[in-house]
């Protein structure tokens, strides 16, 4: 997965605030966020490329904090949400659930096998007794909030993903995903 890919997952999965939407996700909603997508990837491309983003977890944060910061203070935003069916307040929240429900799909039954390996792992952390306690308490609290983001990611629900399947194609696109 690109950069793009990345951050835009990063920040519909963590960033943003979890929401309760009685409706299914549409196909149109699905097709307007790739739309977006496609369209927001050159202004976060030619930002990204003056930033410096090492890939770890606190760079990628500051990097979509400060575009975001950036990018929703320019009109262009707006103009690009509207043009696809959207405005500032369901924009984050269509973005979060096309995102989750894409990789609750991708991940499959391969992230339930995921999960079950950081459990397990967790399980032999808290059990290794050759690890320092300020070491143990750091990697414990990190595979812990990774598990928070799959078990998250993995809670999707069925009717959403069933919204983006038909997507999948120009979702691999968006978020630079090869298999």
């Amino acid at each position: 997965m690109n950069l793009f890919g990345r951050v835009m997952v990063w920040a519909a999965l963590v960033l943003l605030p979890s929401t309760v939407w009685s409706q299914d996700l549409s196909a149109e909603q699905v097709k307007g966020f790739v739309g977006v997508m496609e369209e927001f990837r050159p202004f976060f491309e030619r930002y990204a490329e003056d930033a410096d983003d090492d890939g770890d977890p606190a760079s990628t944060a500051k990097l979509v904090t400060d575009w975001a910061h950036e990018f929703k203070c320019s009109s262009d935003m707006l103009t690009v949400l509207e043009k696809h069916g959207f405005d500032q307040d369901s924009w984050p929240v269509v973005a979060a659930r096309v995102s989750q429900a894409y990789m609750a799909v991708k991940f499959g039954e391969h992230g339930q096998d995921a999960l079950g390996q950081m459990r397990r792992a967790v399980m032999e952390i808290e059990g290794n007794r050759d690890i320092s306690a300020e070491d143990k308490a750091q990697m414990l609290a990190q595979m812990k909030e990774n598990m928070a983001v799959m078990e998250k990611t993995l809670s999707a629900p069925a009717a959403d993903q069933d919204a983006v399947r038909e997507f999948i194609p120009q979702l691999d696109a968006v978020f630079g995903w090869s298999d």
